[in-house]
């Protein structure tokens, strides 16, 4: 079985140089905002599942199109590095304002950082040799303007126009006619060979995305609390030695999220009780 390469960056020698470039990037991943301070910049990318339920509860789905969603195949150690720094100069020179040191040094920094993939396992060492390496700060800024590309792309030169496309990192989410999905799957695909796709549709009427289960209603949405098959809803127990501001912000996070996903009262009041009974089986019994 295929494993996930995740190399450890917090000894690595050019730590600093990736911080740096971290808040570079991160400028030109937010460029189109008119703020650098307002993440939320594009129309597709999400930063988290409120700004999703923000955005998907006035969508409307015609009869004859279902939710789908699509993840990328091991996004990080699929980006071909050569495409990766095309895009950021893409980026750069996009970028008005000005930086605190030149593009081309900019440029040459990020090449430093992605080219010195080399860790050391079991008394041997190695280099990985291809795509971005996961552990690294600065692959994840990277990604987000790669995709930013290549989605751009992708909507540009599909044929049809779609009711809405939400990315979060390599997780998309939109709606398609039954008949096209396919068609889209392998218009994605087409885009880059080592960037690919794979697709999943709606089960009677519903699809997760996030932690949101979103449910087909007539020509409407309805989100609700979604959890994994292998969720055990186990918490930090009461009794444990944890600091009491950790128990209560586990417990404030949970009911915040119940009540900014749950688009009904009914769902709402279901999650709600199904929480209670988690925090009594953690032994929550004093009100934080």
């Amino acid at each position: 079985k295929p494993k996930t390469k995740v190399t450890s960056k917090h000894t690595r020698r050019n730590k600093n140089a990736d911080k740096g470039r971290v808040t570079l990037l991160k400028l030109l991943s937010y460029q189109s905002s008119r703020s650098v301070h307002h993440r939320q910049q594009s129309e597709h990318r999400l930063i988290n599942s409120e700004a999703f339920i923000t955005r998907i509860k006035n969508a409307q789905i015609s009869e004859d199109h279902e939710l789908v969603s699509f993840d990328v195949k091991s996004l990080f150690t699929s980006i071909p590095l050569d495409l990766a720094i095309v895009n950021v100069k893409e980026a750069l020179a996009n970028y008005s304002d000005d930086l605190p040191i030149p593009k081309d040094e900019v440029i040459d920094l990020l090449t430093l950082c992605l080219e010195s993939t080399f860790f050391h396992c079991d008394g041997n060492f190695y280099q990985q040799l291809h795509g971005t390496a996961m552990g690294s700060p600065v692959s994840v800024v990277v990604a987000e303007i790669v995709m930013q590309r290549l989605e751009e792309k992708e909507l540009a030169t599909y044929p049809n126009p779609l009711p809405f496309w939400y990315r979060y990192v390599d997780d998309t989410i939109t709606s398609l006619k039954k008949d096209e999905k396919v068609d889209f799957l392998n218009h994605l695909n087409q885009q880059n060979p080592s960037i690919q796709f794979t697709i999943e549709p709606e089960k009677n009427g519903q699809l997760a995305f996030l932690d949101c289960l979103v449910t087909r209603s007539g020509n409407t949405i309805r989100t609700s609390v979604y959890r994994k098959p292998t969720s055990t809803d186990r918490l930090l127990d009461d009794s444990s030695y944890h600091p009491a501001s950790h128990k209560s912000a586990t417990i404030k996070t949970l009911v915040k999220r119940a009540h900014v996903i749950s688009s009904s009262n009914e769902d709402l009041e279901a999650e709600l009780k199904h929480l209670n009974e988690v925090f009594d089986v953690n032994n929550y019994s004093k009100p934080f």
